[in-house]
């Protein structure tokens, strides 16, 4: 139960940032985000939630405060790299591109690249929003999942 709530907390708060995120692109970068809000939410909305149960997840993994810290910067900063957040994943190696698709942020990438640079039409963005919400769930399970050695307690 606890998750749960922690989670709808939670959410709300990195939903909340994503039109600030937004904003800035459009004013900083000339982001056409009003004529593209409606991917730019149907991809921001699953990215958050996956965010979220992944930082659940690690969370139930970790014993405390600062071995969360320690393994989140790690983790965090491995995806980044290989998901294409610190370098454009279509100039990596054709491996690297593959292997970078373990990482939901990959994934949210692409979405916004069809989103922003592609001009897909909507329908184009169901395997991001697919997978997106499919790791948000295998995430919040799992940590539900490691969650329970701490009722037993």
């Amino acid at each position: 139960m606890f998750l749960s709530s922690h989670r709808a907390r939670r959410s709300p708060t990195i939903l909340r940032h994503s039109p600030i995120r937004g904003s800035w692109g459009a004013i900083a970068f000339h982001l056409p985000l009003v004529s593209h809000l409606a991917g730019f939410l149907l991809v921001t909305v699953p990215t958050a939630a996956a965010a979220a149960a992944f930082g659940l997840f690690l969370a139930t993994l970790s014993r405390s405060r600062q071995q969360l810290a320690g393994i989140s910067t790690i983790v965090i900063l491995t995806m980044s790299a290989i998901g294409g957040s610190m370098f454009p994943r279509f100039l990596m190696s054709e491996t690297m591109q593959k292997v970078g698709f373990v990482t939901f942020n990959a994934w949210a990438l692409d979405g916004y690249v069809k989103v922003f640079w592609r001009e897909a039409p909507l329908v184009a963005l169901w395997p991001q929003v697919t997978v997106l919400i499919s790791l948000a769930a295998v995430f919040f399970l799992s940590a539900r999942l490691v969650a329970r050695r701490w009722e037993a307690a």
